[in-house]
Formats: C-alpha cells, structure tokens, sequence
C-alpha cells in the first residue's frame, strides 16, 4: 500500500495543539456515536487512527466493557493521547500504520473518526478491516468527503492547474461501493457540512498546517505553489469565501456511516438486519447490554 511516512510526519508536529484546536474533529466524533445502532455487544473494538483520544474517549465511557486497540501512525500523536484520556486498563494504545497491523484476534466493532481519509484506496481498506471483524460485526466510521475545502481546492486548480494534488477526497458514493464490495451492508449513513471561521486565507491556510492537514497525496503535488501563487490564490479566497464581520470561511463535509459485515436477512419487524447479528440474538433471547444513548456524551 501507499507510503504514509508524509502523513504520519505532519500529524506528528501538530499533536501538541491538536487536542485544544481541532474542535470540529472533536464535534464529528461526538455526533458518529449517534450512528450506532443499539442494543450493542463489544467486548473487542479497534480504532482506527485515534489521533489524540476524541473519539477513544467516547468509547470508553459508551461502551462500559469493551478493551479498546487503539492505533495511530504518529507516535506524538499517541502521547498526547495517553495524556489527554482517562488512564484504563480496558485501552491498548498501539503506534502502527494500518496495513500492518496485526490484530491477533477478531473484532466486534471497528471504529475510526476523521481517518479513513488518510487511508486510501479504501477498497483495499475495507478488505482489511472485513477480515479483521467477527461475522455480523461492525463498522461505526466518518471521513472527510469530496466538498471538503472545496473552494480552496478549486482557487488551486485554476491558479495553477499543473499542481493540483496527487489524490482527491473519497466520494459518499465511492465510499459506499466500495464497503459493499468488501461485503458490508450499510444499515446507518448521514452526512454533514460544518464551516471553521478564520480572519482571513493567510490565517486559515496557517490553521489547517498546524493539524497536520498539509501532508500526503490528498494536500501535496509533486510541484509546490510559487509564493505568487499562493498570493494570488490569498487575495481571490478573501474575496470570494468572505464571510460577515470580514472573516472566510472553510467547509468540511463528513460522512458517517455504520456498516454490518456479511449477508442480510428479515428481522422480526420485516426490515433487513445483519443476518449473523440476527441468528444470535434470536438464539441467545433476552440479554444484557452495555449500551446508553450516545446523546448524552
């Protein structure tokens, strides 16, 4: 797979403010939650690209028993997660790139907030993860998709068109063929487009460096903008993306999504559920979950 020594060094200079800046990660890993359809059994999660612990810590209050492998390529990144979650026994912390992982052991659930992104080409991806989770078991994930920073990409390509980056962002649809080629059914999906605020180009182009969002094939081409360029590019975005009160702004679009690996079959109010989830539940009966509304985090 690709080499992410680029991305994996970005993110690891900005671990040390990503914590207190990144406060629309911190908001998308929040609301994944919500996605999460109950009643919930896990007692093996893996996440995927845990950054600083947004996410990581959600889990580990969300689902009360479950040993959480949490993996990141930045070790700064790690470290600072170390610091900023609560210390328990139930997480592993693990500085790996994930295609090599090596699990050991199936999962119940597979996670990850704002990172598969970084993870291209996700048909390969969700091979991965498919081998890596228990039959019935489940994705709960949200990635930036194509519209993010839309306006900047496009003031990129039309200033200099022989330098756009290398890659582009997934889009939705993509996403979901890819997932069902890899044999998961998507039972929950949604979408958002949330806006940062900045003073003006220079100042969020300064903001999106410092998190680590500058590295790899989806910011990078094989030629850097001239300072001319980007002076150029400066002084159209102050224009064009001008917000009230003589700010800009820069647009995300997040796509979340929970997915059930494997076949489908009628559950007991006739719509389609995850046909190895279905079995067992119907075969255990009534059981004890560990499960509370994500609304409440």
């Amino acid at each position: 797979m690709r080499n992410n020594t680029s991305t994996a060094l970005h993110f690891s200079r900005a671990a040390a403010v990503y914590h207190t800046r990144a406060e629309l990660q911190r908001a998308v890993a929040r609301k994944l939650l919500q996605y999460l359809s109950g009643p919930v059994e896990a007692e093996r999660i893996l996440e995927l690209g845990c950054g600083t612990g947004f996410l990581t810590g959600n889990l580990l209050e969300f689902l009360a028993r479950a040993r959480i492998d949490a993996i990141d390529i930045s070790a700064t990144m790690i470290e600072q997660a170390r610091r900023e979650v609560a210390a328990s026994e139930r997480i592993h912390w693990h500085v790996c790139d994930v295609w090599d992982y090596q699990a050991g052991a199936v999962y119940d659930l597979i996670s990850s907030s704002s990172s598969l992104q970084w993870m291209q080409p996700l048909d390969a991806l969700f091979c991965r993860l498919a081998s890596m989770l228990k039959p019935g078991g489940r994705l709960l994930c949200s990635l930036m998709v194509e519209g993010t920073l839309g306006e900047l990409h496009r003031l990129r390509r039309e200033i200099a068109p022989h330098k756009s980056p290398r890659d582009r962002l997934p889009t939705i649809a993509a996403t979901v063929a890819c997932l069902q080629s890899a044999g998961f059914w998507v039972s929950r999906s949604g979408q958002d487009a949330l806006q940062t605020e900045h003073n003006s180009t220079e100042d969020l182009l300064r903001a999106i460096k410092e998190l680590g969002f500058t590295g790899g094939p989806l910011a990078t081409s094989s030629t850097l903008l001239t300072r001319g360029e980007l002076k150029r590019l400066a002084e159209r975005y102050d224009v064009e993306c001008a917000l009230p009160g003589g700010k800009v702004g820069a647009n995300y679009v997040n796509y979340y999504f929970e997915a059930f690996k494997g076949a489908t079959e009628r559950g007991p109010s006739g719509g389609l559920v995850p046909a190895a989830f279905h079995r067992k539940h119907a075969e255990d009966g009534p059981s004890v979950y560990w499960w509370r509304s994500a609304r409440s985090l």
